[in-house]
């Protein structure tokens, strides 16, 4: 078996200390007290940061303005489970010593399943998923393939919402903003910042944009276009969310290979899902 290892990409105003890193899955806690045990053996082992899993499929760990809560924690999706698992992360890991970070999954909206995925219940707040299709119809939001839209019976784990349909993109802002206004952590983890293959995305918008912009830029290829659509969002965040909270640290889960030269693997970060990680880097975002 081949284990992949995702590496963080960390920006901060100087020279970052020793990250000693621990990954915290939204499968790993239920109630408070999984918190408190995970912190607990995290100071004990000598971590110094948790990436806290706190947004999986457009859903919520932690109060939020823009989307509903987990169903994972209670089995219904938008119902309070009577806890903050944000805010407890938060206050257990600072008593420990430990910097904690708000780690989100970016462009998935719900998840699939090849036996049929139902979607998102109606709930308050009202799910992406339906936001977007109130917005654009049942698929056009969604990543496609040269066949057609991502569908709810497909049997990759997630819907992926394209990266070129702007209310995604400003939905994921209010979100990220959201988090650091209310909870004092200590950073923004973003995950799955990416296309979700290098098949993606042929969607109606995407098509429609590339176009627009190829009459600016007669030479811009597809696949430039599409790495400029994910590192535009990464730069929005930077500058409407990080800038204003100069205390903390935004950090991403990369491909852990930027670019295949030596056709080692399938795919790599740059062609494989356009997730130009050292570009990031290079212009400083």
């Amino acid at each position: 078996m081949t284990y992949y290892v995702y590496l963080p990409v960390i920006w901060k105003h100087y020279y970052p200390p020793e990250a000693r890193a621990l990954w915290v899955t939204r499968w790993d806690y239920t109630y408070p007290e999984d918190v408190q045990e995970i912190i607990a053996r995290a100071a004990y082992a000598n971590f110094n940061i948790i990436f806290f899993q706190v947004r999986g499929q457009a859903d919520a760990y932690y109060h939020s303005n823009y989307e509903p809560w987990a169903e994972r924690l209670t089995g219904t999706l938008g119902q309070d489970p009577g806890w903050d698992p944000l805010a407890t992360a938060v206050e257990l890991a600072h008593a420990a010593g430990l910097e904690l970070h708000a780690w989100v999954n970016v462009y998935p909206v719900w998840v699939t399943s090849p036996e049929g995925q139902a979607p998102p219940q109606d709930v308050t707040p009202e799910h992406l998923f339906w936001k977007l299709s109130h917005t654009y119809g049942w698929a056009d939001w969604r990543q496609w393939d040269e066949a057609g839209p991502m569908l709810l019976t497909d049997r990759r784990p997630y819907l992926w919402a394209s990266p070129a349909v702007t209310l995604t993109v400003n939905h994921i802002i209010s979100v990220c903003q959201d988090i650091m206004t209310h909870y004092e952590v200590d950073g923004l983890h973003l995950d799955r910042i990416r296309y979700a293959g290098p098949e993606f995305s042929h969607d109606p918008i995407s098509k429609a944009r590339f176009a627009e912009a190829q009459t600016l830029e007669p030479d811009l290829t597809w696949e430039d276009w599409q790495r400029a659509q994910v590192a535009d969002l990464l730069s929005q965040i930077y500058e409407q969310v990080i800038l204003t909270h100069q205390d903390v640290t935004l950090t991403a889960a990369v491909w852990p290979i930027h670019r295949d030269y030596w056709d080692w693997i399938a795919n790599d970060g740059y062609d494989g899902y356009y997730q130009d990680s050292q570009g990031w880097m290079w212009k400083d975002l």
